[in-house]
């Protein structure tokens, strides 16, 4: 997926190990985030998906607490997200996730991105 940066802080990674899968599959999100010069502390990744009252999609965590990016050039190394669907009910469906990365309890991600994931339903 290539590196997203905004103000000193960048996506060392970030991808759904499948984007497309079965409906008796599940498929993980994995985020690494770096940091430049500046040292950031109290990091969040919030992850959200376009699936309204979480319908078909479960998440192992909708929100979490990454290390604190203490030195120039450091990572929080890769911290994994499982996404498991459930009860889809036509062949074929595709949610919206977007991953914001918060910083010193501020209210707007510094750092966004979206990724869309495909179940196709198991017959």
């Amino acid at each position: 997926m290539g590196l997203f940066s905004k103000k000193g802080l960048a996506f060392e990674k970030i991808k759904l190990d499948k984007s497309q899968i079965m409906s008796d599959e599940v498929t993980s999100l994995k985020v690494n985030v770096k940091n430049f010069k500046e040292k950031f502390d109290n990091i969040v990744v919030k992850t959200q998906i376009e699936d309204e009252g979480n319908q078909y999609l479960t998440i192992s965590a909708s929100s979490l607490s990454l290390p604190n990016l203490d030195f120039p050039n450091n990572n929080t190394g890769d911290h994994e997200i499982v996404i498991t669907p459930y009860n889809i009910p036509v062949s074929k469906m595709s949610f919206k996730i977007t991953v914001g990365v918060y910083v010193r309890n501020n209210d707007k991600p510094m750092l966004k991105k979206e990724l869309v994931l495909t179940v196709n339903k198991r017959q």
